[in-house]
């Protein structure tokens, strides 16, 4: 018998029993949207290969990235769609009769007002709708605000149907009303470019995965102590020295290609350059403007090996970090650059004559010399708002501009503290979204230290499973309206320490799948209930298998056996 589900999602959830001869498990969409209806025990619709795509749009620039989108839409649909027999249990029929039921042959697209020329936060519209059938059941009608909309509508559409053994794409679900939109602006990732290096192949496959999860933004540690892997333009010698070998490093044009991938999933690539520590790798190629590079004794001068930060008295090397910025920052596409700003080691400025203290009321003149006074005028001239680490405003009490953004990683408090101060803050505690933790000591510990560092455990161990990345909300810790609107969003974090190419997918996902629901969906549904992780798990489940089929290789969420028998595996 059938078992289908028919759902009002915003008002009740029912079970309806239908007699007919293969089992329905209604809608399972990754992020759930925030609003939606649906009916099964209808006619199965087929998804003609033949059908129609019609772009609606004022907005004439769009239809170029649109009409990607929909070439890549016909081949989730068609060429790697999912097969769903891990979704039921053994034996069960799980597909309808080949050529039964409907064809939907027209998808109707309509983008109802221009896209906004601004990229900043509160510019991009990325509501839609999406019903089906219409026009006379035999089509589907998507409505957008903006072009960003249409493709995630279009990645909510990869998500309702599945292929058939035979051939042909079905949907169970007879009728379908959406309307959906983020909780969050800043869904994003941060990825550690600089400890290992990632090809520009990788990282645009990065950004598929991104796009498949609705997460719209790519943090870019692109340098750090150990390597600087990007050419800046005019001054070539820094990733010719300081890439771990030349050609490791991010051209102009791959740099270019990278942030245009990007856009046409709706994903903003925000450049980091770390200051005024985690920079050591600018010692290669002009070690004038570095302190207590790569040094012995690397705990007294850094968190992690090696050592290096920039003078901060000297004017030169003020005026030469400016003058990277000024090469780079007009190649970049996002409105937003991030400055860094996280574990300044007081100690190396002992080592800078004219300030030879590690007393923080003495350094902190001519911290803010460089960064509020110099640095960010910088950024903020060539069109950009700047991002800083939270140690600037909360450990270091700079007067930055309300404009700068404050990303936190330490506390719940942090959060509270930097939106209470009136600044926008972007979320992702290290206690839930820090993804590296947990895999162990990577410091070669030696004879003398095995005592103290057994048992091997890193800084922030344990690991972070789905579920526990599922349970946090950036703006948890804040209880005023006003306040929480002041949180954009939330990253988790990528620190590649331990991690490359090789790993990268398992070790990210499904993990980074479980904030960009949160991010997009909120911890709670309409009603104001969290949501459950035995809903999670069977829709996590499916996205897996979907981003598995093109090209992610993202680790199983528990033994098969659960896929196939959802309940069966509850504590």
């Amino acid at each position: 018998c059938h078992l289908a589900h028919s759902m009002r999602v915003t008002i009740r959830l029912s079970l309806v029993l239908v007699a007919i001869c293969f089992i329905d498990i209604g809608l399972s969409l990754w992020p759930i949207p925030r609003s939606y209806d649906s009916q099964s025990g209808g006619p199965v619709l087929w998804f003609s290969p033949d059908a129609r795509f019609i772009y609606n749009t004022p907005s004439p620039d769009a239809n170029a990235t649109i009409q990607r989108a929909i070439a890549r839409t016909r081949d989730q649909l068609f060429d790697n769609n999912l097969i769903p027999w891990m979704l039921f249990p053994r034996g069960t029929p799980f597909e309808p009769a080949k050529g039964s039921g409907v064809q939907l042959n027209l998808v109707n697209i309509t983008q109802t007002k221009p896209d906004s020329p601004s990229k900043e936060y509160g510019q991009v519209d990325e509501s839609y709708e999406l019903s089906y059938p219409v026009s006379g059941g035999t089509g589907i009608a998507i409505t957008a605000g903006s072009s960003v909309g249409v493709l995630h509508a279009l990645t909510t559409l990869t998500q309702l149907f599945y292929a058939h053994s035979e051939g042909g794409a079905y949907s169970q679900v007879s009728k379908v009303q959406i309307s959906d939109s983020p909780v969050y602006e800043h869904r994003g990732i941060l990825v550690d470019l600089a400890r290992q290096h990632y090809s520009k192949k990788f990282v645009l496959h990065i950004l598929d995965s991104l796009s498949f999860n609705k997460m719209n933004r790519i943090h870019m540690h692109i340098s750090d102590s150990q390597a600087w892997n990007l050419d800046i333009p005019g001054l070539p010698e820094i990733s010719q020295k300081g890439a771990y070998r030349p050609g490791l490093s991010y051209s102009s044009g791959d740099l270019a290609e990278i942030q245009a991938y990007a856009a046409d999933r709706g994903i903003q690539c925000i450049l980091e350059i770390d200051m005024p520590g985690h920079i050591g790798s600018l010692w290669f190629s002009h070690p004038e403007h570095i302190l207590a590079y790569n040094e012995d004794d690397w705990q007294q001068y850094a968190a992690e090996p090696p050592s290096g930060q920039v003078r901060l008295a000297n004017p030169n090397t003020t005026a030469f970090v400016q003058q990277i910025l000024k090469n780079l920052l007009p190649t970049l596409t996002s409105p937003y650059f991030h400055t860094g700003g996280d574990e300044v080691n007081k100690n190396v400025y002992t080592l800078e004559k004219e300030i030879g203290s590690n007393n923080q009321s003495v350094i902190t003149p001519f911290l803010k010399a460089f960064l509020v006074d110099n640095i960010h005028p910088t950024v903020v001239q060539a069109g950009k708002t700047p991002f800083v680490w939270e140690e600037m405003l909360l450990d270091w009490s700079l007067p930055l501009d309300k404009s700068a953004i404050v990303q936190v990683w330490l506390s719940d408090k942090s959060v509270y503290d930097v939106t209470k101060a009136g600044y926008r803050a972007v979320g992702g505690i290290y206690d839930y979204w820090y993804l590296d933790c947990g895999r162990g000591q990577w410091i070669d510990i030696t004879p003398p230290s095995y005592a103290a560092n057994y048992p091997f455990n890193d800084w922030c161990s344990p690991w972070r499973s789905w579920q526990l990345v599922y349970s946090y909300d950036p703006a948890q810790g804040i209880s005023d309206p006003e306040q929480r609107k002041l949180v954009l969003g939330g990253e988790v974090h990528m620190w590649s320490e331990t991690v490359d190419e090789t790993n990268f997918d398992q070790i990210v996902w499904p993990r980074a799948s479980a904030a960009a629901e949160v991010l997009w969906s909120g911890r709670v549904d309409s009603l104001g209930r969290n949501r459950t992780l035995t809903d999670a798990s069977r829709r996590l489940w499916e996205l897996r298998e979907r981003m598995v089929l093109r090209g992610v290789a993202v680790g199983p969420i528990q033994a098969k056996f659960c896929e196939l028998y959802p309940g069966r595996c509850e504590l």
